[in-house]
């Protein structure tokens, strides 16, 4: 079958040659827009304005479909935006007490540099004299000043005076050589301590702003989903009025009395596909992030490739691509009972055809899902989803999820 010939099917009529575009945003085109163009028109008008009617309710569903879809993942997003942003606002905040730990340590560190500095001025004032008299010393040699004494009792008093002053004179070198080695240790102690200040600053300012990046971008997620929760409740407002005047619409196309003996078949229908319905019919509630979408078929996972089977006799009304649901299949089955199975690799029947029950109309594929391969199937009556649990026949307990 070539791409993009997917149409409808109209019983004892001609077919349209093409379905009208939805207008703006919701160009999608969903199941409910399709099942009525099974029955005989009255006239071009009626047709007509039926047509605009379903495809504007199939738009809505197809918008919403996607919203709770992409509203899930955006979600799952935003949680994960919000620990990342809850622990760089924390990071930020352990960086900045740990910052001003560290100023003060550097504030003390600059007080002993000070400290120690206006001590070794004061050592070499001290100093200074003393290296004025050893220069005068070195002048006149030590024995001639000995020599010099009038008598012995004077000469043993210089002798002892002058290794007391020399005793006390490298006293005070030692301390001055000591705190000047204080000095320059607190001096590059000090130079060491501004040096990794300024990159925990820079760092601190990175973290900072990376939270402040983190925390916009969370903040544009939370009103992108707002709005398309809203947008989400306005299609609902729609389809509560829409979907009722489709329904009596779909009602007065399909009069004709039952003729295929479909409904005979509830509860002995087999599987389009082996696998396993990992989704049902009905609510289907997150409850990690408390959300519920509604499920109007069943998922089947199954392996990519599988083959899919007609549930039973019936014909081909719809052959293609339809936005959200990939590949898909529409079989009509009489006394207005449809089935669906969507997300085909390929579709094997051409719109038109009839189909035995068993016979393959398609593989298993992945197109239009949002979680790989696997089958989606709808039972529709008078246009309307059914559970199509109970219309399948039991299958074992490992083919069902719990």
């Amino acid at each position: 079958m070539r791409p993009g010939a997917g149409r409808q099917l109209r019983r004892g009529g001609a077919l349209p040659a093409r379905m009208s575009r939805p207008v703006r945003f919701v160009r999608l085109v969903m199941v409910l827009g399709l099942l009525g163009a099974t029955a005989a028109p009255a006239q071009q008008d009626e047709e007509a304005e039926r047509a605009a009617i379903r495809e504007k309710l199939a738009a809505q569903r197809a918008t919403l479909a996607l919203v709770e879809a992409k509203k899930l993942s955006v979600l799952e997003g935003m949680e994960l935006m919000e620990d990342l942003a809850a622990f760089s606002r924390r990071r930020v905040r352990a960086l900045e007490g740990d910052l001003n730990l560290f100023r003060r340590r550097v504030v003390l560190a600059e007080r002993e540099e000070a400290v120690l500095r206006e001590a070794l001025r004061a050592q070499l004032r001290r100093l200074s004299p003393r290296l004025r008299t050893l220069y005068r010393l070195q002048r006149r040699r030590p024995l001639e000043v000995l020599l010099s004494a009038e008598d012995f009792a004077a000469l043993m008093w210089r002798a002892r005076a002058l290794e007391a002053s020399m005793a006390g004179d490298l006293e005070l070198l030692r301390t001055v050589q000591h705190v000047a080695g204080l000095q320059r240790q607190a001096t590059l102690e000090l130079k060491r301590l501004h040096t990794s200040l300024s990159q925990r600053v820079a760092f601190l300012q990175q973290q900072s702003k990376q939270a402040q990046a983190q925390q916009e971008a969370l903040e544009e997620v939370v009103g992108k989903l707002a709005g398309e929760a809203e947008l989400a409740k306005r299609a609902v407002r729609e389809l509560e009025g829409a979907d009722a005047e489709l329904t009596r619409m779909l009602v007065d196309l399909h009069e004709a009395p039952a003729t295929s003996g479909f409904g005979a078949l509830k509860g002995k229908l087999p599987r389009p596909v082996t696998g396993i319905i990992e989704v049902g019919f009905g609510r289907v509630v997150n409850p990690r992030f408390n959300t519920v979408t509604v499920q109007k078929g069943v998922d089947i996972r199954a392996p990519a490739g599988a083959p899919v089977h007609a549930v039973a006799e019936g014909t081909v009304v719809y052959a293609g691509w339809l936005r959200g649901y990939g590949n898909l299949l529409i079989l009509d089955h009489g006394d207005d009972f449809h089935t669906l199975v969507a997300h085909l690799s390929t579709i094997t029947q051409e719109v038109g055809a009839r189909v035995a029950p068993g016979d393959v109309v398609g593989e298993v594929g992945d197109t239009g899902s949002l979680k790989g391969a696997y089958l989606y199937f709808e039972v529709r009556r008078a246009g309307q989803a059914v559970d199509p649990a109970p219309w399948l026949a039991p299958a074992p307990a490992a083919a069902v999820t719990p």
